[in-house]
């Protein structure tokens, strides 16, 4: 294996076609999602094996893929970008760069070594996907292969097989979320700043932290739901002649969250243009489904893990319903991308604390519309 690991990263010419992408990725999926019936034979450790041996050509596979939106640009970043030493930059010098510092280290130490960019996205598939099974473990969740269906459906081609920055920072924002629930402050702030240095978008975290120790009802929920749509969709009338741009900015992150308010995605050809805003609105929707399915079923469980969790995805639906009511697709998507990482870990316990008649119909419901959503990524 560590052969076909080494040809794969270091070997140049060697790609996959699109259609075999999808082949192994969809294959992988489906195959972990039949062992989920037979999970209660095999204990913790088979579980996590079954895990680790699946990420093997998972992660081949995002090192030489030809899918993604987002792969082009990073490959093309990484060729152009040159070796940079932090020690001649000052702080406020790092944070001036059109990429953020942790993006820029990593491509840094990869180009020292004389790797190329298939390492980069070797490296970005692999780190945070640890990261969010070190959460799993320390959530002491017993359904490991049926989360890891939940997760793959939810995120494993627009996050780790696209827009790797993003789902890094998410990664790390899902481990402060650990954090904040184990009353860990320090390692809280230190997740949440190192998310900030891998995307600027999640320096945002920092502001809806406190938000957290709002006790929220379904009732509560859906009226600022309905603020946040109507205040959105006021201000995009008061700005009807466009958000104005400030490119003077001294720091890359405020003129990044400009373009991210401001810009929109659009072609000639009406049905990418509806496979796209579909691509942005079900994830939201799907959103706003589990917060509620959340606050009734949740919200009473003795479990600061699960509060912390559904918190963080009200505060992302909110935001991002916000955003997206003004006409800022993008800003709503990549937020809601963002804040509602643990939406799979929220989906697994809506499933277990629901009623046992109805499981098998919320696990249903949460499965056909993961796979319409992926069936909508993969025409996109």
């Amino acid at each position: 294996m560590t052969h076909f690991i080494h040809i794969f990263l270091f070997e140049e010419g060697v790609c996959l076609t699109t259609e075999v992408n999808y082949l192994v990725i969809i294959s992988i999926i489906i195959l972990i999602a039949l062992l989920v019936p037979f999970e209660s034979h095999f204990n913790k450790y088979v579980k996590y094996s079954i895990v680790i041996v699946s990420l093997l050509p998972l992660s081949i596979i995002a090192s030489i893929r030809s899918i993604g939106t987002d792969t082009t640009s990073y490959q093309r970043i990484f060729i152009n970008q040159d070796i940079i030493n932090f020690s001649q930059y000052s702080f406020l010098e790092l944070f001036s760069s059109r990429y953020e510092p942790g993006f820029l280290l990593i491509i840094s130490i990869l180009k020292s070594l004389s790797l190329d960019y298939r390492a980069m996205f070797f490296v970005f598939f692999l780190i945070p996907i640890f990261l969010i099974i070190y959460v799993v473990n320390k959530a002491e969740i017993k359904n490991i292969l049926l989360i890891y269906t939940l997760f793959l459906l939810a995120y494993l081609l627009k996050g780790p097989m696209d827009i790797i920055r993003h789902f890094f920072a998410a990664a790390l924002y899902l481990s402060a979320l650990l954090a904040i629930a184990q009353r860990k402050k320090l390692r809280t702030l230190l997740n949440v700043g190192l998310a900030s240095i891998f995307h600027y978008s999640s320096l945002v975290i920092f502001a809806i932290l406190p938000f957290f120790k709002i006790k929220w009802t379904t009732k509560r929920y859906l009226f600022f739901l309905i603020v946040a749509f109507l205040s959105g969709t006021l201000l995009k009338g008061a700005l009807s002649n466009g958000i104005p741009i400030f490119t003077d900015s001294e720091f890359a992150f405020i003129e990044k969250a400009q373009l991210y308010v401001s810009s929109e995605f659009s072609s000639e050809n009406i049905i990418k243009d509806t496979l796209l805003n579909f691509m942005m609105i079900m994830p939201v929707v799907l959103n706003i489904l589990i917060a509620l399915f959340g606050l009734k079923l949740l919200m009473n469980v003795k479990d600061n893990f699960i509060s912390i969790l559904l918190k963080a995805q009200i505060m992302g639906t909110l935001i991002s319903v916000f955003l997206m009511s003004t006409g800022s697709l993008i800003a709503g998507y990549r937020m809601d991308f963002l804040l509602s990482i643990g939406n799979f870990l929220l989906m697994y316990y809506i499933i277990s604390y629901s009623k046992q008649r109805n499981q098998i119909y919320v696990f249903l419901l949460f499965i056909y519309y993961l796979i319409a959503y992926n069936i909508v990524l993969i025409i996109y």
